[in-house]
């Protein structure tokens, strides 16, 4: 009898853990459902679907940037980061024309705000807008609700010019950290990140930067290059690159165009 009573004791404790363990599992299980799932972006009410290839810290942050996207086909996408007002992506653009290439572009408050005509051709071109920021914009000393301002007010900007309703943003940087990353994310946009970083901003010309992406990075299906719309050598460094993506039996295109509901 006095066993049968430690037997019937022993759920008290068992219960607490076993109540973890579930809890733990169901954790898990939500967190691998952000990293695999589908990402609904409110702020165009499009849903980009499937994700699942992303940053290997997905697991651990809901605010970790898209690196890769899988399921895509024999596609990759090229980005272009235009931060500063002073950035000229002109010689990019006559470059994408040439090579009949559509890419998207991150623009900064600072930039777009400064060139409104070129957003507008930018967009009629045919490239995505997605949004991002400059380093002269500091958001350190800001409340979220006062960087969600900042945003919202910049896309409705880039609507008002485009037609166009950005639904991705790229942290500045990559910095995942930064504040107005969270702002981003919890307005509902695609947070962006690279799996192929150019290093276009060295400047080590031409032949650096398509060697970086093709023989260093090493580009796949889905992966997602990264190119500062203003650096020196990156319009030259196009037509090898565009060259070796179709060597390796890839087609370049925006990020948009790697998910199959977009």
């Amino acid at each position: 009898m006095k066993n049968r009573d430690f037997f019937f004791q022993l759920p008290e404790n068992a219960v607490f853990w076993l109540l973890l363990l579930f809890l733990a599992a169901g954790s898990a299980s939500s967190l691998y459902g952000k990293a695999t799932g589908r990402i609904e972006t409110a702020a165009s009410g499009r849903v980009l679907s499937p994700i699942s290839v992303i940053s290997p810290q997905a697991a651990s942050s809901a605010l970790a940037p898209i690196t890769q996207v899988s399921g895509c086909g024999p596609l990759c996408a090229l980005t272009f980061d235009v931060t500063s007002a002073k950035d000229d992506p002109r010689p990019v653009l006559a470059a994408l024309e040439s090579a009949g290439v559509n890419a998207t572009f991150f623009l900064s408050e600072d930039w777009v705000l400064s060139h409104p005509e070129e957003t507008k051709a930018l967009s009629e071109s045919g490239h995505e807008i997605g949004l991002t920021s400059a380093a002269s914009e500091n958001h350190r000393g800001l409340s979220k609700s006062e960087l969600r301002a900042r945003l919202v007010s910049l896309a409705e900007t880039v609507r008002t010019l485009t037609g166009q309703t950005p639904s991705l943003f790229r942290p500045p940087y990559g910095d995942p950290e930064n504040p107005i990353t969270d702002a981003a994310s919890d307005l509902g946009y695609a947070v962006i990140g690279a799996s192929c970083d150019s290093l276009d901003w060295k400047d080590y010309g031409s032949e650096a930067i398509a060697a970086q992406i093709l023989n260093e990075c090493e580009p796949e299906s889905g992966s997602i290059l990264q190119f500062r719309g203003g650096a020196k050598y990156t319009a030259a460094a196009l037509e090898p690159i565009l060259s070796g993506l179709q060597g390796l039996g890839l087609s370049a295109t925006t990020v948009s165009g790697l998910f199959p509901d977009s």
